[in-house]
This record gives C-alpha cells, sequence and structure tokens, in this order.
C-alpha cells in the first residue's frame, strides 16, 4: 500500500514541478508557455468553478474570463509554487461576482410582485390573495 502512495505523490509532484516551470517562464516573458499552464491547471480551476455554480456551459465561460484575468495579471504572482492557490482564488472571485451580478438582474422582477401587493393594499376594499393569483393569470 506505501508503494502505491509514494508512486501517487510522486506523480503529482512531478506534475507540480512542471507547472511550476511554466509558470516561471511565463512569468519571465515567454507568453508560448500559457498553453501548458491551462493544459496543467484547468482540471483544478474547472472543479473550483463548477463546485460553485454546478452548470457546465457557466463553468466554462467563467474558466474562459478566469484564464484571461491570470494570462494580464501573472506578474502579480510572487510564488510560482501558490500559483494554483492564487489561481484558484481568481476563479472562486470571478464565479461569486457572476452570482451576485446574476442576481441582480433577478431583482427587478421581483420588484414588480411587490407592486401587486402594493397596489391592492392601496385599494379601500378588502384584500383577498385569490384576487392577486386571477391577475397573474389575466397577463
Amino acid at each position: 500500500m506505501e508503494s502505491v502512495l509514494f508512486t501517487y505523490q510522486e506523480k503529482f509532484r512531478k506534475e507540480d514541478e512542471k507547472l511550476f516551470m511554466e509558470v516561471r517562464k511565463l512569468k519571465e516573458g515567454n507568453r508560448e508557455n500559457f498553453e501548458n499552464v491551462y493544459k496543467l491547471s484547468e482540471k483544478y480551476i474547472y472543479s473550483v468553478i463548477y463546485r460553485i455554480i454546478q452548470d457546465n456551459d457557466r463553468t466554462a465561460d467563467l474558466m474562459q474570463e478566469t484564464y484571461l484575468q491570470i494570462y494580464n495579471k501573472i506578474d502579480t504572482l510572487e510564488n510560482e509554487e501558490r500559483f494554483l492557490v492564487w489561481a484558484g482564488r481568481i476563479a472562486t472571485n470571478i464565479t461569486l461576482r457572476y452570482i451576485q451580478k446574476s442576481r441582480r438582474e433577478i431583482l427587478p422582477s421581483e420588484e414588480e410582485e411587490d407592486f401587486i401587493f402594493e397596489k391592492a393594499s392601496d385599494d379601500k376594499e378588502k384584500f383577498i390573495p385569490e384576487d392577486i393569483i386571477l391577475n397573474k393569470e389575466k397577463k
């Protein structure tokens, strides 16, 4: 059992070292290495975004935005060995901003429902919930 665990750890240590080397080259200005950085980190970034959003199409869109941000901000990364943490934080922030933005877009329709209640309470007549349902059905 220990040999299997050791082999597993050795495999991932080598992959991490390869990623760190590619990130270092990217930071030095060799922009062709971006594709290698993408290939070596895409599974991790995908899993970070998908855990939050749980939608394959949106995850793909947010990954694209995340890697664009990584490409533009790679110079701000101080330690190549912290790349996955840094990139994961970018992915998380972009995903959370997307969720906030999409919730704000939903609010105007909720305001319309509030208007129906305000209108009903302004009337001098009795407030009957069935009236609201009937009004919605008429629309």
